[in-house]
């Protein structure tokens, strides 16, 4: 019999998106898959319609389960998740989010040919609020990773699409509520480093992440700061980076971060944080497609303000 794939949804005001998610949870290609969607204090009517689409969530290895609570944050709403699950394999989806039907079994199929491996993710399609392909996908980073590369290389760019071994879950222990941004980096790092494990990347854009306003992901010192404290985290772990994985993963967040500056208009912020980059470590911007583009659109702060709507267009893809 095929395993239980418990995807684990998340979902706060997302009404205008979270019905895509569903259906594309529902579309997978792989026989045996719950549902447990966890509305975390939406008052836009998320979670009443969570539950209307529980009802026709139906069909031969299918169950969705909905559990509505208080406000808590993203940590805590995947916790809740993972306290309902009861897959032995786990699969994340973000409630504005999308699945491509084979996703689960082309990582599932990965993830069965090597035991060593702790957790598999795919590549992410980047769309726009309206579900629009920007014509960027991310880059792998390369195909195998330990817990060190999943910080210096950066191929997790989203929890969407990820599976995790529910054993390999249950070692980590809990997502940290404490942590308001880089929430499922830091738990990934633990589910790998856990078991001396590894992670897979599946270079296919099985997943489309969207980009949209409000994202947490929006600010840059708080996604600064958080990173910091996963690295931190990783010190105290004793999974700790070598100098030169520790440059390298700067240089590589200096840029994503000055694209966040440069989104939000500061645009002296983003001039300082592309510098630095370039200082520590050239080729984490050369070397890395989509670090490219961010640096070009983090650059157009040095050109005219009418010449920076395109380069700001490219740059929302990260």
């Amino acid at each position: 019999m095929p395993d239980l794939v418990s995807i684990v949804m998340p979902a706060h005001d997302v009404a205008p998106f979270v019905a895509e998610a569903v259906t594309s949870a529902h579309a997978q290609t792989w026989p045996e898959i719950e549902l447990v969607a966890v509305d975390d204090g939406s008052t836009d009517g998320t979670g009443e319609l969570l539950e209307r689409l529980a009802r026709d969530w139906t069909g031969p290895g299918r169950r969705m389960v909905v559990h509505r609570q208080a406000n808590a944050g993203a940590a805590a709403a995947r916790n809740a998740g993972l306290d309902r699950a009861r897959g032995d394999f786990l699969c994340f989806l973000d409630a504005d989010d999308r699945l491509a039907p084979a996703l689960i079994e082309r990582l599932m199929a990965t993830l069965r040919a090597d035991p060593a491996l702790a957790l598999a993710a795919p590549l992410w399609r980047y769309i726009d609020a309206e579900g629009r392909p920007t014509g960027i996908v991310s880059a792998p980073g390369g195909l195998r990773h330990d817990a060190a590369g999943l910080v210096v290389a950066g191929p997790l760019h989203s929890a969407t699409g990820v599976i995790v071994r529910a054993a390999a879950a249950g070692d980590a222990g809990r997502f940290d509520p404490a942590l308001s941004g880089c929430i499922d980096l830091d738990w990934f790092v633990r589910v790998v480093a856990g078991r001396g494990a590894a992670a897979a990347i599946v270079p296919e854009p099985l997943a489309d992440y969207r980009k949209r306003a409000g994202q947490i992901t929006a600010d840059w010192r708080r996604m600064q700061a958080n990173w910091e404290r996963v690295l931190d985290r990783m010190r105290a772990d004793g999974h700790g980076l070598s100098p030169d994985q520790a440059r390298r993963a700067r240089a590589r967040n200096l840029i994503y971060w000055a694209t966040l500056a440069y989104q939000a208009g500061d645009y002296a912020a983003t001039r300082r944080l592309v510098a630095e980059s370039w200082r520590l470590a050239p080729l984490a911007a050369l070397g890395d497609p989509l670090a490219r583009i961010r640096t070009l659109a983090a650059l157009a702060s040095l050109l005219p303000r009418p010449l920076h709507a395109a380069l700001r267009r490219a740059g929302n893809g990260g």
